[in-house]
């Protein structure tokens, strides 16, 4: 669901926080493109409205969940695009991630920006990364896009060393 250009926009997610799955609503401020920026912000808590709510403007019904406890969350409605006219170069890996919280393995398609390296992605100063494709592995979950709490990865290996796909001009 989408407000009107230059206010914020309510976004509809699901949360994994310590186990525990909300699905609710978030404000999107306007400066913020995707849910991704809003994750990775300076703010420590995430407040998430009740299903079936209207956003922060729901009252008391809002949950603050710790950003560190995430271990992902998935976007089910985000109208926004990228202020970006066109994608950074850059190229996807393939990346397998061990969970802690819920104890899971993720096979993914993780973004390396011309330039940079896993490595560095994943020690940039953002609390999440952005993964797609992602499946779990045992189970038959699958995701188009999800932003995974770095805290809460144990283990990434890369698991080729060609690119997936190119990104960019």
């Amino acid at each position: 669901m989408q407000e009107e250009e230059g206010q914020s926009q309510i976004v509809k997610l699901r949360v994994n926080a310590s186990g525990r799955r909300v699905i609710g609503f978030v404000d999107l401020a306007e400066a913020y493109d995707r849910v991704s920026d809003l994750l990775s912000s300076a703010a420590p808590f995430l407040l998430v409205s009740p299903e079936g709510g209207s956003g922060a403007d729901s009252g008391g019904d809002a949950v603050a969940i710790q950003k560190d406890a995430v271990s992902y969350v998935e976007a089910l409605e985000e109208g926004r695009s990228s202020a970006l006219s066109s994608p950074p170069a850059g190229a996807f890996q393939v990346v397998q991630l061990e969970l802690a919280v819920p104890r899971a393995v993720l096979r993914a398609n993780i973004f390396v920006p011309e330039g940079r390296t896993l490595a560095d992605v994943l020690n940039d100063e953002r609390r999440f990364v952005s993964l797609r494709n992602v499946a779990v592995q045992d189970s038959v979950e699958t995701y188009q896009y999800l932003a995974v709490g770095k805290r809460q990865i144990v283990v990434v290996e890369a698991r080729s060393h060609e690119p997936l796909a190119q990104a960019g001009p």
